[in-house]
């Protein structure tokens, strides 16, 4: 799933990254840039209708893997599965 990836300063202009995996307690990320562990995010699928609020994530990890950053992400408040 492409998402956009937001931070606080850059909500008016997010990255697009993609959702590699979901568990109950947070996302996988794969993206082109780097996301400093500590840092709250918030994701928001591309294909997303208007109404469907931000997801915030706190950053846990993140390692370059090739072309790539893949970021680990834990929820700040577990959204619903739906």
């Amino acid at each position: 799933i492409e998402v956009f990836i937001a931070t606080p300063d850059s909500k008016e202009d997010p990255i697009r990254g993609l959702v590699l995996d979901r568990s109950l307690n947070g996302l996988g990320l794969a993206c082109d840039y780097e996301l400093p562990v500590g840092t709250v995010i918030s994701v928001l699928p591309v294909e997303a209708e208007s109404m469907v609020p931000w997801v915030d994530l706190q950053v846990r990890n993140c390692r370059h893997n090739g072309s790539q950053w893949d970021v680990g992400c834990q929820f700040v408040t577990v959204p619903p599965y739906s």
